[in-house]
């Protein structure tokens, strides 16, 4: 299995693990390393490192394709994931190149994603310079299936509109991947029932004071503003603004949009009394101070300018964006972000007296679903 295996066995950690592990290997021996381990670096050089690099005019189409069709670092990294996928696939399975694939190589592949062979999947957390390193993380849901073959038929179409390939032969296969027979519908909306939601705001009163002031804040704000995690995580205190005697949120969000957020009074009393928890005075912060933050409190002290009208002082976006700053100022990301909240919900679920139905839907549950329930 992989990964920390033992997590969920009774009085085992990483020590009891490792020896075990070395007992097991003397008895079944070590595992061949896979196929595509030992292969060498693709002929015509490659514009990574090691044998698991695209070829250089693979690595030189993808790159374009990537700058010219998004600017969202995210979107950006996910096309780059799914071709270089399919062309690590293609090199490997099929000996040839990502640009002159077939439609024969592309209804194999559908087949192959459908159904990832053990040595395909990572271990988890190891690094792409690890031996235990493998293309795919896990086998990818029905949905990551549909998302890879839109994205592969996106970049070949991009190929031939370009000059770089005489046809898109995604255009030749069907697509269409079928819905897990064993997948029992949800709730599309994918949103927080009133009990669950009950269970979570009472569930903040267990934890340590920080924590809880910060859980508690992030349930109300994200239920009155419905703000994207991205968002969310950039948000911070210069970004409120008063007009038409309200208060709003200025966001910087999908797409490079902005847009003004109205902040009802529930969550600005909610994240005044967060900043206090913080031993911050709202609308006396820095302007970079960040609305959610590590729980150390590692926010640099700075006071605003004064303007004329009471105005925010906004600092340049390049200054905004720098990481050293970012990170001083304790600023957190998707990936602390998102196993805190998952956490956070199944203790709370777990403390509650949901019925098992409720709780097994609440166990599904991710960072978007604080949108949804908005």
């Amino acid at each position: 299995q992989r990964g920390r295996w033992w997590r969920q066995i009774r009085a085992y950690g990483p020590t009891k693990a490792a020896r075990l592990g070395e007992q097991v290997q003397a008895l079944v021996g070590v595992s061949a390393p896979p196929s595509w381990a030992a292969l060498p670096p693709p002929a015509d050089g490659a514009a990574g490192s090691g044998p698991m690099s695209l070829a250089s005019a693979d690595e030189e189409a993808v790159s374009t394709w990537i700058k010219h069709r998004t600017r969202s670092p995210a979107t950006a990294s996910a096309y780059r994931r799914e071709t270089e996928r399919f062309g690590l696939w293609l090199r490997i399975e099929r000996g040839r190149r990502l640009v002159a694939a077939t439609a024969d190589d592309c209804a194999a592949y559908i087949a192959f994603i459908a159904a990832v062979p053990r040595e395909w999947i990572s271990r988890q957390h190891a690094p792409r310079t690890s031996p235990d390193w493998a293309p795919f993380a896990g086998q990818p849901s029905v949905t990551s299936q549909r998302f890879a073959l839109t994205v592969l038929e996106a970049f070949f179409s991009w190929l031939v509109a370009d000059g770089r390939a005489p046809g898109n032969p995604w255009l030749s296969v069907n697509r269409r991947v079928p819905d897990d027979p064993a997948a029992r519908p949800r709730d599309a909306s994918k949103a927080f029932t009133p009990a669950v939601w009950s269970a979570l705001i009472a569930h903040t009163e267990r934890l340590e004071p920080d924590a809880a002031s910060r859980m508690l804040w992030l349930l109300v704000f994200c239920q009155a503003c419905g703000l994207r995690a991205a968002e969310l995580l950039r948000g911070r205190s210069g970004d409120f603004i008063q007009q038409d005697d309200g208060i709003w949120l200025h966001v910087h969000g999908k797409g490079g949009k902005n847009r003004l957020v109205p902040v009802p009074a529930s969550a600005w009393r909610a994240t005044a009394d967060y900043f206090a928890a913080r031993g911050l005075r709202l609308g006396a912060t820095h302007p970079n101070t960040p609305l959610l933050a590590r729980l150390e409190r590692p926010e640099e002290p700075g006071d605003r300018l004064p303007t004329p009208g009471g105005g925010i002082v906004r600092m340049p976006a390049d200054e905004l964006e720098a990481k050293a700053e970012r990170n001083r100022r304790g600023y957190i990301t998707y990936s602390t972000l998102r196993p805190a909240l998952k956490r956070f919900i199944r203790a709370a679920i777990a403390t509650s007296d949901l019925s098992e139905e409720e709780r097994a839907h609440a166990r599904a549950a991710s960072t978007h679903w604080l949108r949804h329930t908005h």
